[in-house]
């Protein structure tokens, strides 16, 4: 449901596609591979289909909560606890404003499928906003999506601040070669110390 990117400087400009080109402008980060920006989200996703023969994306120029009621009550319910105050979110909100979040998270929310992963992603991506800016938000998912917490292979444990140098025979044994300098810590499976 999420991919992290992240480029070495030298990279600035060089780089195309549905992350971007990395040039420092947000206004033409939705170009296409033919040099037009588009405007919208899914004609952008559509102009870098890797097979002509998948299916375009459709824009959804309605409001996707405004479509079913339960989804729309599902979304509120769960992703206001991004703005309440007695929830671990509060701990970050002088840190990170949550309103964008919360209006992403509803939106995705009612737009998806499968509810609870889309839900679980956005407010993942709250938690690792929060992380960045050096908060972190232990134990969060002890309220809501918490099965992937209980999903993690035996040999490993559910971690709130996986980083690129985690206790790994690769990463201990090659030294500093794959860490990454001011990676925000994600959540997920990791191995215990």
């Amino acid at each position: 449901m999420q991919l992290f990117v992240t480029l070495d400087p030298s990279a600035q400009g060089q780089v195309q596609g549905l992350c971007g080109n990395f040039n420092g402008l947000e206004s033409d980060d939705f170009k296409t591979s033919c040099g037009l920006v588009e405007a919208t989200g899914a004609s952008f996703a559509n102009s870098w289909k890797a097979q002509s023969s998948c299916h375009d994306k459709l824009d959804w120029l309605d409001d996707p909560c405004s479509l079913n009621i339960e989804s729309a009550n599902y979304a509120e319910h769960w992703c206001s606890l991004l703005k309440k105050k007695e929830t671990p979110f509060s701990r970050c909100h002088l840190a990170v404003d949550p309103t964008e979040y919360y209006k992403r998270c509803k939106y995705d929310t009612c737009n998806c499928q499968n509810n609870e992963d889309c839900l679980c992603a956005a407010l993942s991506s709250y938690a690792r906003a929060c992380a960045a800016k050096g908060v972190m938000l232990w134990g969060w998912r002890e309220r809501v999506c918490n099965k992937d917490v209980d999903a993690c292979p035996s040999s490993q444990i559910f971690l709130y601040n996986l980083t690129t140098c985690q206790q790994t025979c690769r990463s201990l044994s090659e030294g500093n070669t794959h860490c990454l300098k001011g990676f925000a810590p994600v959540d997920g499976c990791g191995c215990p110390d």
